[in-house]
C-alpha cells in the first residue's frame, strides 16, 4: 500500500505528522534562540538519522507508530534546538558525537 508522509514544521509551534490517514501533533519544548538559520535543515538531519537508526524504509513507513514518531520528533528538535542555540548553523561536534552511534 502507498503511504504519503508529512512532516510539518512550524517554528516555535508545534510539529505535525501526517502518515497513515493520522495526524500527530508533538509540541516543541522552547529555548533560548540566538538564531534560527539552519534550524530546518537540521531538524530534516534528525529525522534521516532517526530513519536509519530505527531501520524505517519507505515500504515500512505506515508501520511507524505514534510513540515511534515522538521519539524521531524529539531527536529531530533536539537537532535543531542545537543549532539554535548558536550564530552557526551546524550542530556541534559535541552533540552530533553524543547522538551518532556506530550503528548508523
Amino acid at each position: 500500500s502507498r503511504c504519503n508522509t508529512f512532516i510539518c514544521t512550524c517554528g516555535s509551534g508545534p510539529v505535525h505528522i501526517f502518515s497513515s490517514g493520522k495526524h500527530l501533533v508533538f509540541p516543541v519544548t522552547p529555548i533560548e534562540t540566538v538564531s534560527t538559520i539552519g534550524a530546518g535543515d537540521n531538524f530534516n538531519a534528525g529525522v534521516l538519522l532517526s530513519l536509519l537508526e530505527y531501520n524505517i524504509l519507505k515500504d515500512n513507513l505506515s508501520e511507524v507508530t505514534d510513540s515511534l514518531w515522538e521519539k524521531i520528533v524529539k531527536i529531530s528538535e533536539q537537532f535543531s534546538a542545537n543549532v539554535c542555540k548558536s550564530l552557526f548553523n551546524y550542530v556541534d561536534r559535541g552533540f552530533s558525537a553524543s547522538v551518532i552511534t556506530k550503528d548508523v
